[in-house]
């Protein structure tokens, strides 16, 4: 998954003195334990087996749709390329198996009331940026502004309700982030969140089978690169059914704009468009040396969680190599769409002057920033620290500053 861990202070560096793994590798004894005992089944990874799963819990099975071939890539991305360990293959057939269930009960919603699927989506406001660029900052800094809707953690993590009398994804959600920070203390400071914090939407790609959650997390690299490559117009017009069942859910008023925020969409801009053609757009910019460097730490600290062996310097190499592609395809879209509604905003003008940075954002809007919502903003800085101690050396996978210039130019 996309990083998702309480907010705690710890420094982030690769294998290093009081870098303890040891919950995680007790579990793995353990696993390996009960499966060798035959107190529990070893989980299957094959799509059959996932699918099956998934239909036996939910009472009946997805719809067909593109999403099966990338489920079937992604399970031989696992099998080759990710070098699970038990607990990571445990953890795999957990998520994979809830994103299908997720699926299936969208779609029987989807039959049940199909008034969801004309439900407006009005003018979204989409935070376009590389991972690692402030694009959570700026989103939860427009999330404490009531006049805009914007996903929560528990609800990116399980978009859809599973259906029983009670609520109860905020309570999984909690679990599974207190689950995280016991594996991975370090992840939490690389980006620090709760269950009803404002989040960005990489569930609602994982319903697809795609994206962010799954790539983020394993060595997948035929995987990833398939997602860059395929047709994710149906991808996004799940997503926009998505968001319309979240927001029905949710009873929202009709004409309330959401706010979107996931780096995903730096790769998939046109389907993006596409699917919201009337979105307003903000687009994030940080120097790519310390893109590439705090999206490779990211990447780096949750596969170590999962995976029997991780290279550091292949991270490197594939987080530049991403970062450069997501960098390409923003400026390609931007050279093809001139005349789109976008307003620029840089990382470290931010971090220097928020409020001014605010209050030119929300001219571009054409709406003032509300004194309330100044020190809502105000109040939501002031408590957000943990992320100031997410430290990393681009050496420490296999780059530079220069070879990061070089590459990306």
């Amino acid at each position: 998954m996309a990083t998702l861990a309480p907010d705690v202070a710890v420094a982030d560096r690769p294998a290093r003195a009081g870098d303890s793994l040891a919950a995680a590798r007790w579990l793995d004894r353990l696993l390996c334990t009960l499966w060798r005992q035959g107190v529990t089944p070893r989980p299957s990874l094959a799509p059959g087996a996932l699918i099956d799963h998934a239909t036996r819990a939910e009472g009946r099975a997805p719809a067909p749709g593109d999403w099966e071939e990338r489920l079937a890539i992604l399970t031989r991305s696992l099998a080759g390329e990710a070098r699970l360990s038990p607990l990571g293959r445990a953890i795999a057939f957990g998520q994979i198996v809830r994103k299908l269930r997720c699926r299936i009960r969208a779609e029987a919603q989807w039959a049940r009331d199909p008034a969801i699927l004309s439900r407006p989506v009005t003018r979204p406001l989409v935070i376009v940026g590389q991972m690692r660029s402030g694009t959570t900052r700026l989103h939860r800094l427009l999330a404490q502004d009531p006049g805009f809707a914007h996903t929560r953690a528990y609800e990116t993590m399980i978009p859809v309700p599973t259906g029983g009398p009670l609520e109860t994804r905020p309570l999984t959600a909690t679990a599974n982030l207190l689950f995280l920070r016991a594996l991975n203390p370090l992840l939490a400071a690389v980006h620090p969140t709760g269950p009803f914090q404002a989040e960005e939407e990489f569930g609602f790609h994982a319903m697809s089978i795609f994206g962010a959650q799954f790539e983020g997390q394993w060595q997948v690299g035929a995987f990833a690169r398939h997602c860059e490559n395929c047709d994710r117009a149906p991808v996004y017009a799940e997503f926009r059914r998505t968001l319309q069942t979240i927001a029905t859910v949710r009873d929202e008023p009709p004409g309330k704009p959401w706010v979107l925020k996931a780096p995903q969409f730096t790769q998939d801009l046109d389907a993006l468009h596409a699917a919201f053609p009337d979105a307003r757009f903000l687009f994030l910019h940080r120097d790519l040396a310390q893109v590439v460097g705090s999206s490779a730490s990211l990447a780096y600290q949750q596969a170590r969680v999962q995976s029997r062996h991780v290279d550091p310097h292949a991270i490197g190499a594939e987080w530049l190599r991403k970062t450069r592609l997501r960098y390409e395809r923003v400026h390609d879209f931007r050279v093809r769409h001139p005349g789109l509604e976008a307003l620029d905003i840089c990382f470290d003008e931010v971090g220097r002057d928020w409020r001014g940075q605010m209050h030119r954002l929300y001219d571009f809007l054409g709406r003032p920033l509300e004194p309330k919502v100044e020190a809502a903003m105000a109040a939501f800085l002031g408590k957000s620290k943990a992320h100031r101690k997410h430290r990393y050396d681009l050496e420490d996978f296999g780059l530079s500053q220069a070879a990061v210039r070089a590459a990306i130019g």
